[in-house]
């Protein structure tokens, strides 16, 4: 049933089985997995029911951001220019997928590579293989409102929109899937009605207190922002908040165990990863033809789901030319020179829109008053008359994780009193490498198909184009079997804490370029079998 958190009497501990402290798709997905297990669930949501679009009513969400909830998710950015942290983040039922409701829910399993430990670059490996995650992955299918478990493009061709013809180039074809933007929110119902779960909104964790001696979590403290405070205790608890705030949550638990739970090795908040996105370059076609042949990688729906493709090398390549995994998106562009003052352009106006004012942006403001001209029949409703000729080929990248770009806690707090977030992303020499030799391999390949070649290559166009990221928070809690190398073991709980465990993308070791969304769906399912197994147990 639903609950507010105002209603809750002030000082009192509501007893549960188990508690969830999130309710973004890992927190709903193990909440459903467990309506049926006989144990009692209680999920904590750091907002309410309704999420507003901002580009329906701007000055509500601004209210929103600066006085409700969604203000405690700001965070201070010291690292490579970042749009604002609340901005990346939707508190409250449902959680960030309700900013997805416009594009949809974009998935794809990870790469077997991804699961793999690779020492040169920094890739630890995940204790657990792919093989052991494919049923969850199934079953995520489901659980994510996304069609069948298929994503071998044979599967999704059609008449005119078939994979290109790359044989013997070690370029294949990757296929993602698109599901409803609000599916986790339009659950609510469902639980709503459950009498075994507690749906408790507008209540924020504000810390876990934990046993000094064995680490277990007793309860953890509530706040709302009119000033109701009362406690929660648990036989098991989940953290399940996002990668910046479950590493923060666990950095300020610090009144028993000094450095933060599950941080007796200094690994909260570590190996923060993004996946970077930029406009890689583009793809002059040999025949005009080819602009025709790239429906299977324009998105469509083929038997009531929604797909589109996209390229990358193949694991093999990856693996011997010792690079990150990526994944590149093609899309028809006109002439080079009014490209560049169009994606100047366009650079310039998705920063903005998502806050990412940085003095980076200085060149592509010049260039883009080129754009004008082109820009202007599209804004004022007219077709735009010239016909594309090239193919844009933007990249959604791996990113190696690296012990400095993390998150901390920083000296300003937020309305309830906790210590703020501090995010510093770092994005390497390496990681930028790594995206020009797969683009330069990815040119070698089209030119061996007859396919045609690729120009303004990153890091040949001038100005330099932005790297950003994609709101993908990963790796802060990672996952290991070595406490003094990850926060969660293999199967997500806490290093020193036993019943605690952590749900979402922050246990990810390595970030693959596939969105996390399925991934993290499919380890909450997992998490939500042994957490039935030890609760039948006892």
């Amino acid at each position: 049933m639903l609950v507010e958190a105002d209603e809750v009497l002030a000082g009192s501990e509501l007893a549960t089985d188990v508690c969830i402290v999130g309710a973004g798709p890992a927190a709903i997905t193990l909440a459903g997995a467990l309506l049926d297990s006989g144990a009692h669930v209680t999920m904590l949501v750091g907002g309410g029911t309704a999420f507003t679009h901002s580009l329906k009513h701007p000055l509500r969400v601004l209210r929103g951001h600066l006085r409700g909830e969604q203000g405690l998710a700001s965070a201070r950015n010291v690292g490579h220019p970042y749009y604002p942290v609340r901005f990346t983040r939707a508190r409250g039922f449902g959680g960030t997928a309700n900013a997805l409701k416009v594009h949809g829910l974009r998935a794809r399993p990870l790469d077997p590579i991804d699961f793999e430990a690779r020492p040169d670059l920094g890739l630890p490996g995940w204790p657990i293989d792919r093989d052991s995650l494919t049923p969850y992955y199934e079953r995520a299918q489901d659980a994510s409102g996304l069609g069948p478990a298929r994503y071998d493009p044979a599967y999704w061709q059609r008449a005119g929109r078939r994979p290109l013809s790359m044989e013997g180039t070690r370029v294949e074809t990757a296929v993602f899937q698109y599901g409803a933007g609000d599916h986790f929110r339009t659950q609510l119902d469902r639980f709503a009605a459950a009498s075994a779960c507690d749906v408790i909104l507008h209540a924020n964790a504000t810390e876990f207190r934990a046993d000094p001696v064995t680490g277990c979590v007793e309860r953890v403290e509530v706040a709302t922002l009119d000033g109701n405070r009362f406690a929660v205790r648990a036989r098991q608890f989940v953290l399940a908040a996002g990668a910046i705030e479950n590493a923060r949550l666990l950095l300020v638990s610090r009144r028993d165990r000094p450095a933060g739970l599950g941080n007796e090795h200094d690994q909260v908040g570590r190996h923060f990863m993004e996946h970077p996105h930029l406009n890689a370059a583009f793809l002059r076609p040999t025949s005009p033809e080819t602009l025709e042949r790239v429906g299977l990688y324009r998105r469509h729906e083929v038997d009531g789901t929604r797909v589109h493709a996209m390229l990358r090398l193949s694991d093999e390549v990856v693996r011997d030319e010792g690079l990150l995994n990526a994944a590149f998106e093609l899309s028809p562009a006109a002439e080079v020179l009014e490209k560049r003052a169009r994606s100047a352009y366009g650079q310039v106006r998705s920063a903005v829109q998502g806050g990412l004012v940085t003095a980076r942006l200085a060149p592509h403001v010049l260039f883009a008053s080129a754009a004008l001209p082109s820009i202007a029949p599209r804004v004022l409703g007219f077709r735009m008359r010239s016909r594309p000729t090239l193919l844009a080929v933007d990249t959604m990248a791996e990113q190696a994780p690296h012990s400095d770009s993390r998150v901390t806690l920083g000296s300003r707090r937020d309305r309830l009193g906790v210590p703020r977030a501090r995010l510093d992303w770092r994005v390497t020499e390496d990681d930028r490498q790594s995206i020009r030799r797969s683009v330069r391999l990815l040119d070698v390949a089209f030119r061996e198909a007859g396919i045609g070649h690729l120009e303004q290559m990153y890091g040949d166009e001038r100005p330099p184009r932005l790297i950003k990221g994609g709101w993908h928070h990963m790796g802060t809690t990672r996952m290991h079997d070595d406490p003094c190398r990850g926060v969660v073991d293999r199967d997500c709980r806490v290093h020193g804490s036993p019943n605690l465990s952590v749900a979402g993308s922050s246990v990810f070791p390595s970030g693959g370029c596939s969105n996390p969304t399925l991934t993290i769906v499919a380890l909450a399912l997992r998490l939500g079998d042994r957490l039935r197994k030890e609760m039948r147990a006892v």
